[in-house]
């Protein structure tokens, strides 16, 4: 395998891994929003009993009430949200700038060594940095707003309409027939799906990135890649393969919400001397010098060359030796689905858990098939209603 094919895999691996991270993380702050959820609840039914249907100061303050205690229990939750998400991404901007400085030093085979940004430089990610078209404090307000314009619009509009307390309170929690999919809440819940994924997945680009642009000399340009399906967006589809920085345009992923595109950097191979340092084994790095090694390919003919053919015959010894160990570029066509069908059974059991495993393996669903239009994992009963006909009940139930 060549460097770049090495990278790829890795990166490749290395996503899926942090979406299913997000994706956890995901579950757990929706989890702990059910709490919140309840205590809303509780406080309509109490307080829609008091309201009199009169138009008096009193009902007015009622519901100013209303709306201010609905507007502090949100915040409480989404407060201590922000407050554990941002620990959690400032975790993560330093573990992903590790695995990826790793990643390349360990796959090129040139001895290079990568400079790290220091804190300050990787503090200064979430406060200050757009996180796709946002910062992260933006993300939140914006959420936080949502969610209490939703819920008060609706308990308001089902009062004018004169609904039962009932009645208005499942248009805000749901119905469970309906696996309490129709209500705001729901909506919320989606939205803090939304806010995870994608700063997520954005705080992680910007770290990559950041590591680049403190190793330019190393990684002068990267190459744009996007998963290529059904799914793909105009945007990712139209940047696909092309290489960046483009003069100041610098597009680094994600550029949208559920945007799923990677960014591989580009080694410069004007940073390799004539005699570099190359690996021979872990941490081990012997001196190659191209003359020396294309002299002795070339030894029978060797002085009878011309200055000018022998320095040809060193320059293409050392573009083949390029090729064969960095390699001429990344694939545009290495998706994350035909990557994954060449990993081994284990790894693809781990990932996906043995009842998408074994739809995968026995019930002709790919990678894909497995996502929502919208970038959402889909649960095992939204697969079997998506794909039913195509495979016995039997694998659903494994």
């Amino acid at each position: 395998m060549t460097a770049y094919d090495t990278i790829q895999d890795g990166i490749i691996q290395h996503k899926l891994m942090l979406l299913r991270f997000l994706n956890y993380n995901k579950a757990e702050f929706i989890k702990q929003l059910n709490t919140s959820d309840e205590q809303v609840v509780n406080l309509i039914f109490k307080s829609l009993r008091q309201m009199t249907g009169t138009y008096t100061l009193t009902e007015k303050a009622r519901w100013d009430k209303l709306s201010k205690e609905i507007t502090d229990i949100r915040k409480k939750y989404f407060d201590e949200f922000k407050s554990a998400y941002g620990s959690l991404l400032n975790t993560m901007i330093s573990k992903e700038i590790s695995f990826i400085k790793n990643l390349y030093e360990n796959a090129i085979p040139v001895k290079i060594e990568l400079k790290e940004p220091d804190e300050k430089e990787k503090s200064s990610i979430l406060p200050y940095a757009l996180l796709i078209d946002k910062t992260f404090e933006q993300w939140f307000n914006q959420l936080q707003y949502r969610d209490n314009v939703n819920i008060l619009n609706s308990i308001k509009e089902g009062y004018r309409q004169g609904l039962p307390i009932d009645e208005i309170i499942s248009d805000v929690e749901g119905r469970r027939r309906l696996n309490f999919r129709d209500g705001e809440f729901n909506k919320t819940r989606n939205n803090v799906g939304t806010v995870i994924m994608s700063t997520g997945l954005a705080v992680a680009g910007l770290a990559n990135e950041l590591l680049r642009t403190k190793n330019a000399n190393y990684f002068q340009k990267w190459f744009y890649d996007a998963i290529l399906d059904s799914r793909t967006s105009q945007f990712c589809l139209r940047h696909n393969a092309r290489i960046f920085p483009e003069g100041d345009y610098n597009p680094v992923p994600p550029n949208h919400d559920h945007c799923r595109s990677s960014q591989r950097f580009i080694y410069n191979i004007n940073e390799i001397g004539n005699a570099p340092m190359v690996r021979v084994g872990e941490n081990r790095y012997i001196k190659y010098d191209f003359a020396k090694e294309a002299r002795l390919k070339n030894a029978v003919k060797w002085k009878d060359l011309s200055v000018s053919q022998k320095q040809e015959i060193i320059k293409q010894y050392k573009s083949d030796w390029i090729e064969q160990h960095i390699g001429k570029g990344y694939s545009p066509d290495a998706t994350t689905a035909k990557w994954f069908a060449s990993q081994s059974d284990e790894f693809q059991k781990v990932y996906l858990g043995n009842t998408k495993y074994k739809m995968y393996k026995d019930g002709g669903l790919d990678l894909n098939s497995f996502i929502s239009s919208n970038g959402q994992p889909l649960t095992i009963n939204e697969l079997y209603k998506l794909y039913g006909e195509q495979f016995e009940k039997s694998i659903i139930n494994y």
